[in-house]
């Protein structure tokens, strides 16, 4: 499997959010002309068979453009009236305005372009993050990833959904209890991992305050937070039903024989466990 890593404006190699490959990426700061006062604004061209047709001929006209030439004229133009972003020759315009806080990424492998504003990848729209633990409920999947759908946009609508996934995965495990910390606290009378507590109580907390008023303001945290929380959630699922249900798997193809002996084993241990303190020599 490729390896996954999350596009963002400080590396310089990272998943590529068109492709799906783990390449280099190359930057490109952005400039700006203004537009001549006899086109004030911007013009695109759509992609019908007329204007098709019309750039054929077009090209067709001109005796020194060749075949090959004329074809590549033909499917820059429809990728560029069908809305693709390409970066093309800066010709004479290099030193023109600079755009502050937007910059273009494209990657290596499929030369496409990614726009980002800020530290925000915004074109295009894809999920960040970990992929939902393969063993998570589908309701839980579902919330899930409409938190990765919004990680950039909205880390704190991200984090606020992460916070009902575990909500419902405390549902899930059958806790109860009225409130989520309720829950929690039903789960720890059960003998829950004191791992998994603090990972179901650092989403709930941080969820918690993307809600609500509180001391950590998740909007002024970049995406990485939400990010981490994802990463969380897989964890607890995968303490508290993946690897139970491998165990029991394999705990499945003990022959039936064994079973009877481990059992017999099990009910002689727990009808001696009022005298274990007997069974070493004596104390001097």
């Amino acid at each position: 499997m490729s390896k996954h890593v999350d596009p963002a404006t400080d590396k310089t190699a990272f998943t590529c959010p068109h492709c799906g490959a783990y390449t280099t990426q190359v930057w490109y700061d952005v400039r700006a002309n203004e537009k001549e006062r006899d086109a004030p604004h911007p013009v695109f061209s759509s992609p019908d068979e007329d204007w098709d047709r019309h750039v054929r001929n077009l090209v067709k006209n001109h005796a020194q453009i060749e075949q090959a030439q004329a074809e590549e004229i033909v499917a820059n133009w429809k990728r560029h009236a069908a809305g693709a972003i390409e970066v093309q020759s800066a010709g004479d315009s290099r030193w023109t305005a600079p755009v502050v806080n937007c910059h273009l990424s494209k990657c290596w492998h499929c030369d496409k372009i990614a726009v980002w504003v800020h530290r925000r990848l915004v074109d295009p729209a894809v999920k960040q993050g970990a992929l939902p633990n393969e063993d998570m409920p589908a309701e839980i999947a579902r919330d899930f990833e409409e938190a990765r759908s919004i990680l950039n946009l909205s880390p704190r609508g991200a984090a606020a959904l992460l916070r009902l996934c575990v909500e419902k995965l405390c549902a899930h495990l059958g806790a109860a209890g009225k409130s989520i910390d309720d829950k929690i606290a039903h789960l720890v009378s059960k003998g829950l991992d004191e791992r998994v507590k603090d990972a179901l109580d650092v989403v709930r907390v941080i969820g918690n305050n993307a809600v609500h008023d509180g001391k950590l303001d998740v909007r002024d945290n970049d995406p990485d937070l939400a990010s981490r929380l994802l990463d969380l959630v897989n964890e607890i699922v995968e303490e508290m039903i993946s690897k139970p249900n491998r165990l029991t798997a394999l705990k499945g193809k003990i022959p039936q024989g064994a079973k009877d002996a481990i059992a017999r084993r099990d009910a002689k241990a727990k009808g001696a466990a009022p005298n274990s303190t007997q069974t070493g020599p004596s104390s001097p």
